[in-house]
């Protein structure tokens, strides 16, 4: 008994492990393998909702900013990706007295440049070929204070540019044409420093050359109709500031013309609004 016993528990536990062996192998299908139990299993992503990284995204980036992207270096925030630090300035090309030396060069070139310059100018004005207009564009070109002056306009450089244009439009010797254009730079530079004495000074001056000069080269006639109107504008904006003094000048005048005063105060009244508006920038308002 003892024997026979023993044979069947042997049958019986070999029959368990072929069980066992049996479910093993049909629980999983060929070629799968399970996930480790120690590792998390990654969760499954949809089509709709993954997202690709946008090309474009890290342009205008610091490279400290971007990091692996830009071949896995990164820079620190106080250093560029040049190997300088944020705050520092790189050396000068060229040495203090390099500087010296060459611009000390440039001025020579430039009194060259300015001489030969010069010595055409005066060749182009012994010329017989030109017309009189085509010379007064000649004289003006050429004309040192107007350049000198016009460069200093376009640079806001006020002062200078007055200066220049006043030389040559008190110059004698000159071309009323180009004392007229001088004196044309000078209300230009007038108006843009919303100067209005300087203005107005110029304004009288300009008057009075077309009144007493021959201008007929560039379409003016000899009139003293300037004269009167600068005198009428100068008091009309005058009037406009509360000039008491100012605003019966224009009344007067438009009485001396035959207007009554009540006639008279309604058209310096459209005078002043006018005038005001044309010359805003004058005014600066």
């Amino acid at each position: 008994m003892d024997n026979k016993a023993t044979i069947i528990a042997v049958c019986a536990a070999l029959l368990l492990l072929t069980l066992v062996i049996a479910c093993s192998k049909g629980c999983n299908k060929p070629g799968q393998q399970t996930a480790p139990t120690h590792f998390p299993q990654q969760q499954k992503v949809s089509k709709s909702s993954k997202t690709e990284k946008d090309p474009y995204e890290d342009w205008g980036k610091s490279p400290s900013s971007v990091g692996s992207s830009h071949g896995g270096s990164s820079y620190s925030d106080n250093e560029s990706a040049y190997g300088f630090e944020s705050d520092t300035v790189p050396p000068d090309i060229i040495s203090e007295e390099q500087k010296k030396i060459l611009e000390a060069r440039f001025k020579k070139d430039d009194e060259e440049i300015t001489k030969i310059n010069e010595e055409l100018a005066q060749e182009f004005l012994k010329r017989t070929d030109f017309t009189a207009k085509q010379m007064e564009q000649l004289k003006l070109r050429t004309n040192k204070n107007f350049v000198t002056g016009m460069n200093a306009y376009k640079e806001k450089d006020y002062k200078t540019a007055v200066k220049n244009f006043n030389v040559l439009a008190q110059d004698k010797t000159a071309s009323p044409v180009s004392r007229y254009f001088a004196i044309s730079g000078i209300m230009d530079t007038a108006l843009a420093m919303h100067d209005v004495e300087l203005y107005f000074l110029a304004a009288r001056m300009r008057a009075a050359l077309a009144a007493t000069e021959d201008l007929t080269l560039i379409g003016i006639h000899k009139n003293t109709d300037s004269l009167d109107w600068v005198e009428k504008v100068e008091n009309t904006l005058k009037a406009s500031k509360n000039d008491k003094k100012s605003y019966n000048k224009c009344i007067q005048l438009k009485m001396d013309k035959g207007y009554t005063k009540e006639t008279a105060e309604r058209m310096v009244a459209k005078d002043i609004e006018f005038y005001t508006n044309k010359f805003k920038e004058l005014l600066n308002e």
